[in-house]
C-alpha cells in the first residue's frame, strides 16, 4: 500500500527544502521507495480519490489518522516514522489509512525556536489542506472517522491550526475553489499527543487548547516524566512553563480529555538505548513500542471505555500504560 504524504516543503531544484511553501503539495510514495520526491506530486483531486475509494468494496474506509511530526524531521525522518506507524497498526489489526503532514523544519536542536515559527506560519495549511478536505467528505454522509497523532512540536501545529481556524471561522477549500467548510461543523474523532511540546496550562479548560476540544470527541495526551527533550527545551526557553508531553494534563482539563503516563513502562526500557532522543522518541521505536501501538489502535477504534482499555491501568488515580500483556 502507497504512502500518502502531504507536504508544506518548498520545492528546490526538483527536492523539498526546509523553507515554507505557500502550495501544499501532495503525495503518493510507492511503499518500495527509499525517499519521498517531487515525482509521487499528484493533483490534490487524484491523491483524495486515491485516497478514500469511494467505490471500492467490500471493506469500506472507516478511519482515516492523521501524523503530524515534530522538529528536527527531515522529510525522509517524516517517512520513516509514518510507515513505523503504519505497519505497526496494521499489524495488529488496523483497517484504516495513515497519512502524515510534512512541515518544514531544521535538522538540528539549535534550530528549535525557528522551527516554531514555521509551525505556526505552516498551522493553517493543515486544516485547509488536509483536515478540510476530509471534513467535506464527512458532509457528504461518509462514515471516515478522521484522527490526529502529533508528536513534540506536531502538537504546538494542530493546536494553532485549530485555534487559527476557529479565528477565521472557515477553512479553506484548497484547489476545489468556492467550496468552504465552516469551522463549527469539522470534528476529528480522537486526538493523541505524544510527548506534546506546548504548554500544559494551554491545556486547561477555557484556555489556548479550547479549540482543540471544541473539534474532538477525545483529546488523549501521552506523558513521560523522563523525557529528557522537554526538560531540555524549558531551559532554552528560560521562563516558559511545564510540557504536557512530560508532566501530562492538568487537573483541570476537560471531560473530554485523558492522560495516559507513560513513565512506569518507559522506566522500564530507558537504560536499553542511551541518547536524549530516545526518551522523546521511543514510540518509533518498534523494539519497545508494541504495547503503546495497541493502546493507539485501542484510542482509535474507540469501542473500549478509556478507563478500561487492556494496556492500561489505574495506579493511585492515575492511567498508565501497562508495562506488560
Amino acid at each position: 500500500m502507497p504512502d500518502y504524504i502531504f507536504s508544506a516543503r518548498n520545492i528546490n531544484d526538483n527536492s523539498f527544502g526546509n523553507d515554507v511553501d505557500t502550495t501544499v503539495h501532495y503525495l503518493i510514495v510507492p511503499d518500495d521507495a527509499n525517499a519521498i520526491s517531487t515525482v509521487h506530486i499528484v493533483t490534490q483531486k487524484d491523491w483524495l480519490l486515491n485516497l478514500i475509494k469511494p467505490d471500492a468494496p467490500p471493506d469500506p474506509l472507516d478511519d482515516i489518522l492523521i501524523y503530524v511530526h515534530g522538529y528536527n524531521n527531515s522529510d525522509n525522518d517524516m517517512l520513516a516514522n509514518h510507515r513505523i506507524i503504519k505497519n505497526g497498526l496494521e499489524m495488529i489489526g488496523y483497517k484504516g489509512k495513515v497519512v502524515s503532514f510534512d512541515w518544514p523544519c531544521g535538522n538540528s536542536a539549535l534550530m528549535y525556536l525557528p522551527d516554531r515559527h514555521k509551525a505556526k506560519i505552516t498551522a493553517m495549511q493543515l486544516v485547509n489542506s488536509g483536515i478540510a478536505l476530509l471534513a467535506r467528505q464527512q458532509d457528504k454522509n461518509c462514515t471516515i472517522n478522521v484522527h490526529l497523532l502529533a508528536h513534540s512540536t506536531g502538537a504546538y501545529v494542530v493546536r494553532e491550526a485549530f485555534d487559527d481556524a476557529d479565528d477565521t471561522n472557515e477553512v479553506s477549500a484548497g484547489d476545489n475553489a468556492g467550496v468552504g467548510v465552516n469551522a463549527s461543523n469539522w470534528m476529528v474523532t480522537q486526538m493523541m499527543f505524544i510527548s506534546g511540546d506546548v504548554s500544559a496550562s494551554s491545556m486547561s479548560e477555557g484556555a489556548y487548547a479550547n479549540s482543540i476540544y471544541a473539534h474532538s470527541v477525545r483529546v488523549t495526551n501521552y506523558s513521560n516524566p523522563y523525557d529528557k527533550v522537554l526538560a531540555l527545551s524549558n531551559i532554552k526557553r528560560a521562563g516558559f512553563e511545564n510540557r504536557v508531553g512530560r508532566i501530562g494534563l492538568p487537573l483541570d482539563a476537560p471531560a473530554k480529555a485523558v492522560n495516559v503516563n507513560n513513565g512506569p513502562y518507559f522506566n522500564t526500557i530507558k537504560d536499553d538505548v542511551a541518547g536524549i532522543s530516545f526518551t522523546h522518541s521511543w514510540y518509533f521505536n518498534p523494539d519497545y513500542n508494541q504495547i503503546f501501538m495497541q493502546d493507539l489502535l485501542y484510542t482509535i477504534q474507540g469501542d473500549i471505555d478509556r478507563n478500561y482499555i487492556p494496556t492500561r491501568e489505574l495506579v493511585n488515580s492515575e492511567l498508565e500504560l501497562k508495562i506488560a500483556l
